[in-house]
């Protein structure tokens, strides 16, 4: 993101986590194309990255 976009701080990047599992369109998107939970995984995966 930071090349092509903006620059993702770790700030940016956790709210972003938690915009894939807020249960909007973000998480039916990613659940339906990755599997049923992947969006929670990645939202709990970026908060351990970020501390």
């Amino acid at each position: 993101m930071t090349e092509h976009f903006y620059k993702c701080t770790d700030k940016v990047l956790s709210e972003l986590g938690n915009m894939h599992a807020s249960g909007g369109e973000f998480t039916k998107n990613i659940d339906a194309s990755a599997g049923e939970g992947t969006a929670v995984f990645v939202k709990e995966a970026i908060q351990a990255y970020c501390g």
